[in-house]
């Protein structure tokens, strides 16, 4: 449930970001880096969590664990990109 409720979240903030697209464009990049900041931490902090209390991730969430990785170094190489360009 834990991963519907975020993914609800973040469609929600999609939307909203639509909505607000013109309003919003000066701070498009820092809110954007200021939220895989943030994703991260929560991610890698619950992982650890996780794996201290004993209780070893599912196959499926070391999966989802490092997919997310790849996703934001991707991210991260277009956003270096985007900004040498």
């Amino acid at each position: 449930m834990n991963t519907l409720s975020a993914l609800g979240a973040g469609v929600a903030g999609v939307g909203l970001g639509v909505l607000l697209a013109s309003s919003l464009e000066r701070a498009a990049w820092p809110i954007l880096i200021g939220g895989l900041a943030i994703h991260l931490f929560g991610m890698a902090g619950r992982h650890r969590a996780q794996i201290q209390g004993g209780q070893p991730p599912t196959r499926w969430e070391t999966v989802a664990y490092w997919l997310c990785w790849i996703a934001i170094g991707v991210v991260a190489v277009i956003l270096m990109i985007a900004a040498l360009a």
